[in-house]
C-alpha cells in the first residue's frame, strides 16, 4: 500500500516528539520503509539521476549520499568531499607549473629568465595566488569537516560497529528529513502513548528494537 502526502504544512514537530526521536527510532522509521519513500519520492520528480531504473532502497546520487544505506559508498564519497578542492588545487598548480617549464626549457637561449617566461606568466601567477589561496582556504576547511567523518566511519567498519550510528552526518541528515519533509508530507506521525510510527510502514524493513 502506498503512503499518501498530505497537502500543505502541518507545523512543526512538538518539543516532546522532537526529544523522543532518538537515533534508534529514527532507524527504526527509516528501515521500516521510509527509506523507500524517500528514494521513490525524490526519483520521481527527476531529482536523482545516477539512480538506476529499477527500484533500489536507496539512492547513489553523490549529493544525498546520507540517504544510501550502503555504508562502503558513503565512505568512498565522504573521502571524496574532502580530498577534491585540495587534488584539484594541486592538480592545477602541477598542471600550470609544467606548462610554464616546459616553455621555459624550450626558450632556454634567452639570457634572463623573465625573458623566457614572459610577462603573461607574472601576470598569471598574481591572478593564480588570489584566486588560489581563498579555493585552498576553503578546501581545508572542507578537509577538516569530512575526513573526520571518513575515518569515524571507516573505523566503525572496521571494529564492526554500527556504521548507521556511528555516521553522525547521516543522522543529523535523517533527523532533519524525519521533522521537516518526512513530517510535513503526513509520511510519520507521533503518538504521546505509542511514539513514533509511520503512517503506512512497508513489510520487511528493518526494525531496531
Amino acid at each position: 500500500m502506498k503512503m499518501r502526502t498530505r497537502r500543505g504544512s502541518i507545523g512543526p514537530c512538538s518539543e516532546k516528539g522532537k526529544a523522543a526521536l532518538t537515533d534508534e527510532t529514527m532507524l527504526s522509521l527509516w528501515y521500516g520503509g521510509l527509506n523507500k519513500v524517500y528514494v521513490r519520492r525524490f526519483r520521481s520528480g527527476g531529482r536523482w539521476f545516477f539512480c538506476p531504473v529499477q527500484e533500489t532502497n536507496t539512492s547513489r546520487e553523490f549529493t544525498r549520499i546520507w540517504a544510501s544505506d550502503n555504508p562502503y559508498l558513503r565512505v568512498f564519497v565522504y573521502y571524496c568531499k574532502a580530498v577534491w578542492g585540495i587534488l584539484g588545487i594541486a592538480s592545477a598548480a602541477l598542471f600550470l607549473g609544467n606548462w610554464y617549464l616546459v616553455n621555459y626549457v624550450q626558450d632556454f637561449e634567452h639570457t634572463f629568465a623573465r625573458d623566457s617566461f614572459g610577462v603573461s606568466f607574472y601576470v598569471f601567477m598574481v591572478v593564480f595566488i588570489l584566486l588560489g589561496i581563498p579555493h585552498l582556504m576553503l578546501s581545508l576547511d572542507v578537509y577538516s569537516e569530512w575526513m573526520p567523518r571518513c575515518r569515524a566511519l571507516s573505523r566503525a567498519l572496521r571494529e564492526g560497529r554500527d556504521p548507521d550510528l556511528c555516521d553522525r552526518a547521516r543522522m543529523g541528515k535523517m533527523r532533519r528529513t524525519i521533522l521537516g519533509w518526512a513530517w510535513n508530507s503526513g509520511y510519520v506521525r507521533y503518538d504521546c502513548e505509542k511514539g513514533w510510527r509511520l503512517n503506512a510502514p512497508s513489510k520487511g524493513g528493518r526494525l531496531i528494537e
